[in-house]
């Protein structure tokens, strides 16, 4: 029951089906610190269990992908075909299933932020419904993260499905996002969360877990299509720049989401029965989207006669 640091290229496969092999951290003592920290490139990790348990403090992580030591680069991360699992004593401010982080915490990784690319997040079971989030990207310590695709997860149950966030103070940023036919329900506060940061018209700025965001994301960086979004709120986009491309998704209801703000793109309206779209400035693109799960693409129909 000991964390797990790879800090260097290596593949990391269970020999039988993930429920059969748990690596389970349980620390005697408060701590942040995640199950497993990915601080290099080069890794896979696939077909596990991986539980964060005992007790807890600040924000943890069952998997974290983090820079490498120094100067290295974390590049070319595969996080595939596992379950993850919460099992803390609940002293944790937030709490999140994978973590994609461009710096360290305590003793491990850079504080100083290195860049992460290149990764992949694939056919995991992230559906405990006690964690505050099931994929984060945290744009935290000044480094990049770019070329991230998280692709075929079930994230039923996290308070957010998948959340982005940059702070000021670091200078990082986050680019080439791709969240892709993944199953969202039950998500209390959206299925898709990018905060915003304080604004002249909303003098508050957005938080995620005990982190106050202080930095507007990018929301062109960010590709969200081909998912089932179910639930009250697919997507929740708070202020700052771009339009989120949300196009191709099936939000719950064949007439499309809910939540009456105009597409970006199109003029259509989100008035039908599905998930709401909650958005600063109408950025976010839904038009056309899937009219059933795993469907074909819908747009507005129109009644047209010739005499």
């Amino acid at each position: 029951e000991e964390q797990v640091l790879v800090e260097q290229s290596v593949d990391i496969e269970a020999a039988g089906d993930r429920e059969d092999t748990t690596i389970r951290f349980a620390p005697d003592e408060a701590t942040g610190e995640e199950t497993v920290a990915i601080l290099s490139d080069g890794v896979t990790l696939d077909g596990f269990t991986v539980e964060r348990a005992g007790d807890a403090s600040g924000a943890v992580q069952a998997i974290g992908v983090r820079d490498a030591p120094g100067d290295e680069e974390a590049d070319e991360v595969v996080v595939e075909n596992n379950d993850v699992i919460l099992a803390t004593d609940g002293g944790e401010s937030s709490s999140v299933g994978i973590y994609v982080r461009d710096g360290g915490s305590g003793d491990i990784g850079d504080d100083d932020g290195a860049d992460v690319r290149n990764v992949l997040i694939e056919d995991n079971d992230v559906s405990d419904g006690d964690l505050t989030t099931g994929v984060s990207h945290v744009a935290l310590d000044g480094g990049q993260i770019e070329d991230i695709t998280v692709r075929e997860n079930v994230l039923t149950g996290p308070e957010n499905g998948v959340a982005v966030a940059e702070f000021a103070s670091s200078g990082g940023a986050i680019s080439d996002l791709e969240v892709r036919d993944n199953e969202f329900d039950d998500n209390d506060n959206a299925a898709i969360y990018v905060p915003g940061a304080a604004d002249e018209t909303d003098e508050e700025a957005d938080q995620l877990g005990d982190f106050t965001v202080d930095e507007n994301v990018d929301a062109g960086e960010i590709l969200v299509t081909e998912n089932d979004i179910e639930g009250d709120v697919g997507v929740l986009l708070g202020s700052g720049d771009g339009t989120l491309d949300a196009t191709e998704n099936f939000w719950g209801a064949d007439n499309g989401p809910s939540g009456g703000v105009e597409d970006a793109e199109s003029g259509e309206f989100a008035d039908g029965d599905g998930s709401e779209i909650v958005a600063e400035d109408e950025r976010v693109a839904f038009d056309p989207f899937l009219d059933a799960e795993d469907g074909d693409a819908s747009t507005t129909e129109l009644d047209v006669s010739f005499d």
